[in-house]
């Protein structure tokens, strides 16, 4: 696994890493297999990091298998809650694509520091 100094080694933030949020979603328990498997996946994942999983839900959506809910719109709330009681003075966001730009445009209007990586 690699951690957060070999991607950064530098530290270019200037801050101190306090804690981490890694948002995903997992299938309900009632699927046991793809459940446990899953579990297994976000217990190595963030074993040995302060890492905190937050979860969203998945749901079988016809031939494509499993679409993410909730996950978004968590991370959103997480992320401007935390800015308005001044959790944080630094976000650092690893978001998959340019949707989260909003979001990071609200946590600078509060008045933090963010840094965003986009695969887009």
């Amino acid at each position: 696994m690699i951690g957060f100094h070999e991607i950064l080694p530098s530290n270019p933030f200037s801050a101190n890493l306090i804690r981490a949020y890694y948002y995903d979603a997992i299938v309900d328990s009632e699927e046991k297999k793809e459940y446990q498997k899953q579990r297994e996946y976000l217990r190595r994942t963030t074993y040995g990091f302060s890492i905190t999983p937050r979860l969203g839900r998945l749901v079988r959506s016809g031939k494509e298998g499993y679409r993410q809910k909730g996950v978004d719109i968590l991370m959103s709330i997480d992320a401007l809650t935390m800015a308005f009681r001044n959790y944080y003075d630094t976000g650092l966001f690893f978001v998959g694509d340019t949707d989260f730009t909003p979001l990071i445009e609200a946590v600078k209007e509060v008045g933090k520091k963010t840094w965003i990586l986009s695969r887009s």
